[in-house]
């Protein structure tokens, strides 16, 4: 999506997005009658990367794990670790306020994946020694 919209693609989807990972998806599919997860599910599937990942790609800002466990539970398991992963980034390096998007995302990725609050801090913790390549924050998404 930055290939094809250098000029406004960052500034007003993926950052908005970082933030507001299911509201910042929508506007996103809305404008471009496309999204990054669309690509990536057909990049996934073009390098042979295997089903579970691209429908994960496909489906990682889903607003419903349930649904997903529905149609596959181990594509559910890794849309919640996306989900959990991109909202700890988010949290630890963002300068912004953790929105009430980002929040409830990771608290329905924690309650999916019945992780104990240790795997969090050791996930924080984890991003706070080795997270500081300058590269990181935007290449988490």
């Amino acid at each position: 999506m930055m290939r094809y919209d250098s000029e406004h693609y960052a500034e007003h989807y993926l950052n908005a997005q970082l933030g507001l990972p299911l509201s910042g998806y929508l506007q996103e599919y809305e404008h471009y009658q496309t999204a990054h997860t669309f690509l990536g599910s057909v990049v996934a599937r073009r390098w042979h990367l295997g089903d579970i990942l691209a429908k994960s790609l496909l489906l990682h800002h889903g607003d419903s794990l349930q649904v997903i466990d529905e149609y596959d539970p181990k594509v559910a398991k890794m849309v919640a670790l996306i989900q959990a992963a991109n909202a700890l980034v988010y949290d630890v390096f963002s300068d912004h306020y953790t929105t009430h998007e980002v929040k409830q995302t990771l608290h329905d990725a924690i309650a999916y994946l019945n992780l104990p609050e240790n795997a969090i801090e050791s996930a924080k913790a984890a991003l706070q020694k080795w997270g500081q390549e300058p590269s990181l924050f935007l290449a988490s998404h």
